[in-house]
């Protein structure tokens, strides 16, 4: 049985995923309360990260 640590880049690519849908849930979050695109990345970034 293989470990998960003998795969990294398969690690990698699931961790950006992750990141990346996270923001963009985020981002899609703030802007159907009315913020604007950049407001929304802006708040998205400092809430999550």
């Amino acid at each position: 049985m293989k470990s998960l640590l003998t795969f990294p880049t398969r690690n990698l690519i699931g961790g950006v995923v992750f990141v990346l849908a996270v923001g963009s849930r985020g981002i899609v979050g703030y802007v159907s309360q009315g913020w604007s695109l950049g407001n929304a990345l802006y708040m998205a970034v400092l809430t999550a990260w």
